[in-house]
């Protein structure tokens, strides 16, 4: 139920075995809806964090494995350069910025040597 729920909508196929729909159900029915997971940050999240990017004095963006899923290299690449901001990867985010960019500090975490 949780696909049902979360995520991309999309169909979702259910399916229950013949054997299941013909048992008794218990009363009271145990049942706890599954919960609704947040996909996307809360857009005043995103304006707090937007304006303490514009205010630091000398910012530095640790883009990960998020970015590759949401397949955001571009708008990454751009924010980068409107702001003039160096940007480092994790290991699971090498290659969501282009190390021979000029603002690539590359990869590798805690271990980068730039």
């Amino acid at each position: 139920f949780t696909q049902v729920k979360n995520g991309r909508p999309r169909p979702v196929l259910v399916e229950i075995p013949r054997d299941v729909l013909g048992e008794e159900v218990p009363e009271p029915l145990q049942y706890r809806p599954t919960p609704r997971l947040r996909t996307a940050p809360d857009p005043r999240d995103v304006t707090r964090v937007a304006e303490a990017l514009v205010a630091a004095e000398r910012p530095v963006m640790y883009a990960g494995q998020g970015v590759h899923y949401a397949r955001a290299w571009q708008p990454l690449r751009e924010l980068a350069e409107l702001l003039e901001v160096p940007v480092t990867t994790s290991l699971q985010g090498k290659s969501a910025f282009p190390e021979t960019h000029p603002l690539s500090l590359g990869s590798g975490g805690r271990s980068i040597s730039k």
